[in-house]
């Protein structure tokens, strides 16, 4: 794992019998930590992020003592009853002033896009007690105990396997609202890119997103809107872009199977309820005529 070369501000008291003792494994692009130090900390300063160090984040779990970590918008104490996610990319510090106990998993902040387009939570303290956690927290024991002896196709599952423990700690830490935006945003996505298939329906948009078939239409149900009212929509409004930009060799029977509909009378009578003009009223208009779009939407 090509870690950082560009080291954060650390400060340790200046006693003798300061020590420290740090043992580490690697997985795939991943790096586990186990750290016992005495009372210190450390500042990661713009000159350590911009050395490398952003483009990481951090699982932190203290097993003894506790750490205090801010930053701009936190000030958190962690200790053995929380466990700490948080995305290097800001200016931040963390201190200790006990003997502390701590297991640290480093990794790309990119890999978690492999695993899923929510929006990342910069910073994250959940109670070590949680459902959640104590999913990640067992994977990592089990990492620890296995990690040294995995062969690099079983590390990469494995490492796969702990970006999505990672990510259900994240997902669960945004409000319903929160996840039902981004899911929306996932789903018309894959619609939008899907628009001419003619097996684009409810059950393949849910495996497409990986989600379950009751969630897709709960995400859609909420802006009082259909995930197949959605797809007409769309449909309907790049054939009348089209109409807008092709001669008139470009018939409505063309049209109404190039975007999926049944036939050109299926094809006008959606048009008409869309737009409140027929496809062949509005061609007929010509083009300096022809309302524009946000009209036609609020006919």
């Amino acid at each position: 794992m090509g870690l950082p070369v560009v080291s954060p501000e650390m400060a340790v008291p200046a006693v003798a019998d300061y020590r420290e003792q740090v043992t580490w494994q690697s997985l795939d692009d991943m790096l586990i930590v186990r750290r016992v130090s005495g009372a210190h900390s450390a500042h990661f300063s713009r000159p350590a992020l911009e050395g490398g160090w952003a483009d990481f984040m951090v699982v932190f779990q203290v097993t003894a003592g506790s750490v205090r970590i801010t930053d701009a918008e936190n000030d958190v104490v962690i200790g053995p009853e929380m466990l700490c996610i948080r995305d290097f990319g800001n200016d931040w510090r963390y201190s200790s002033g006990e003997e502390t106990t701590s297991r640290i998993l480093i990794f790309p902040k990119q890999a978690l896009s492999e695993v899923s387009y929510e929006r990342l939570i910069p910073f994250v303290a959940v109670e070590s007690s949680s459902p959640e956690a104590r999913l990640l927290l067992a994977q990592l024991d089990a990492l620890g105990e296995t990690a040294d002896t995995l062969t690099c196709k079983a590390a990469t599952r494995a490492r796969n396997a702990t970006l999505h423990l990672i990510r259900g700690i994240l997902d669960a830490e945004l409000s319903s609202e929160e996840r039902s935006s981004h899911m929306r945003s996932r789903a018309e996505r894959y619609i939008d890119r899907n628009l001419r298939d003619p097996s684009l329906d409810p059950n393949t948009i849910a495996k497409g997103l990986g989600v379950s078939l009751r969630t897709l239409h709960r995400t859609f149900a909420e802006s009082d809107e259909s995930v197949m009212a959605y797809v007409r929509r769309q449909r309907l409004d790049h054939a009348r872009i089209e109409m807008s930009t092709q001669d008139s060799s470009v018939t409505i029977a063309y049209l109404a199977a190039r975007w999926q509909f049944a036939d050109a009378a299926h094809f006008s009578r959606a048009f008409r309820q869309r737009f409140g003009l027929t496809p062949t009223q509005y061609r007929k208009m010509g083009r300096k005529t022809r309302p524009h779009a946000r009209d036609l939407d609020a006919i």
